[in-house]
């Protein structure tokens, strides 16, 4: 593959040598000191869950803790579910989805109950191998 290393951006003659600018290396330093004491075990922790420390970084604690009672109240046998085909998994959540609308839910709820599945299972996201089309349609159509 076509990557850089880091030393090859170091070594790169260009005309702004940001990767030489005075001081780089001590603020380096300094920031990932600091980082390495606030993330220590957190990585390790990631990576037991499946995800990566960037990827635990990238929800909130308290937003994960949300998600969680959302995929417990709305969807709680969606774990059986997500070994089906997309088709059949898909299918399941759109009902979901309907009957909370019809219980009188709000529009946030549809909303959150996706981004609980994509954070919980990142393969059903936007970027992910498995597809939910008609629930991505869903939650547009509850405002309306």
């Amino acid at each position: 593959m076509g990557g850089f290393t880091k030393e090859d951006l170091i070594d790169s003659s260009s005309g702004d040598d940001l990767l030489h600018e005075p001081g780089r290396q001590a603020r380096l330093k300094r920031r990932a000191t600091k980082r390495q004491l606030r993330w220590k075990g957190v990585g390790i922790f990631g990576e037991k869950c499946g995800r990566s420390l960037l990827e635990m970084k990238a929800v909130s604690h308290p937003v994960r803790s949300e998600y969680s009672m959302y995929l417990l109240a709305f969807v709680p046998g969606f774990e059986n579910q997500i070994m089906k085909a997309d088709q059949e998994v898909d299918s399941y959540l759109v009902r979901v989805l309907n009957q909370s609308f019809l219980d009188g839910e709000q529009p946030q709820v549809g909303e959150k109950i996706l981004a609980a599945i994509m954070d919980k299972w990142p393969a059903f996201g936007r970027m992910g191998n498995r597809r939910l089309p008609r629930s991505w349609r869903a939650p547009p159509g509850w405002g309306k």
